[in-house]
């Protein structure tokens, strides 16, 4: 099947893997998965069968780069340092970036209520990846982002429709691909 190229459209081949002759499993199902995805509405997009897995045909224009509303566009950045509310990554030029940190790693929440019990968080390290957490009732505790940032770590962001909310870095948020939490903090 002779396959055209749009200019609006911008094509991802997806295949099955292949180890010893073998399609591997995880991989299969997902590529089979995707031979049932629609996008909606069909203007962003499509997916279809192609000689050797799947063709995702997408159009920019539709899907962020024309700026249609509820689009994201996602870029790949490096870590180089962490503040209270966003980290400061590298673009692909050696650029500084704003990254705003998902909302639950930022320094300016400051308390929240789980089930039911109020839990202050204050003493933050310098670089606001270490804090402590306190409740009434309970023994404070010394919190750390876990997996640990470190210079270089590749780091997945996206934009946002209206802004991030965090003024030094309105653009890009961390995905959080790592899954980056709060953590106990155990002493050697």
């Amino acid at each position: 099947m002779a396959e055209e190229k749009h200019q609006s459209e911008q094509w991802l081949e997806v295949t099955p893997y292949r180890r010893g002759g073998r399609k591997l499993g995880h991989a299969f199902k997902l590529l089979t998965a995707l031979a049932k995805v629609r996008l909606v509405p069909e203007t962003y997009g499509r997916v279809e069968k192609a000689a050797a897995g799947f063709v995702i045909r997408l159009d920019p224009a539709a899907i962020g780069g024309g700026g249609t509303p509820g689009t994201a566009v996602v870029s790949k950045f490096t870590f180089q340092s962490s503040q209270s509310d966003y980290i400061t990554c590298h673009d692909g030029v050696g650029a500084d970036v704003y990254i705003a940190k998902p909302a639950k790693l930022r320094g300016s929440v400051t308390s929240e209520t789980i089930d039911g019990t109020t839990i202050s968080y204050g003493t933050f390290s310098g670089d606001y990846t270490e804090r402590t957490a306190s409740a009434a009732g309970y023994t404070d505790e010394v919190q750390a982002i876990v997996p640990r940032f470190l210079v270089n770590d590749v780091i997945y962001a996206a934009t946002v429709d209206g802004g991030t909310g965090v003024g030094s870095a309105p653009t890009y948020v961390d995905l959080n691909v790592d899954g980056r939490a709060w953590a106990k903090k155990v002493s050697p």
